[in-house]
């Protein structure tokens, strides 16, 4: 989010839990329409950050491991 300089990556699909409206976003920030972000988040957090809250690295190497399991999730589903 822009106060707070801090780039964000989000997964949405259009339901109620997605970002505030209005809210704006630091430059670099991703948002990413899924077809369901909960699943989709579960996946993220399980393979990305292997089920911690706080990994090391640096935003744009987990950006890119975050994009790469994208790929390979549509990909899978022929899309």
């Amino acid at each position: 989010m822009e106060r707070f300089v801090l780039p964000i990556i989000e997964m949405v699909d259009g339901d109620r839990d997605g970002l505030v409206r209005g809210e704006r976003l630091y430059p670099s920030s991703l948002i990413f329409k899924v077809e369901s972000d909960d699943a989709f988040g579960r996946e993220v957090f399980e393979r990305v950050f292997q089920g911690r809250r706080v990994i090391e690295g640096d935003f744009e190497g987990v950006k890119q491991r975050i994009l790469e399991l994208l790929s390979r999730h549509f990909g899978s589903k022929g899309r």
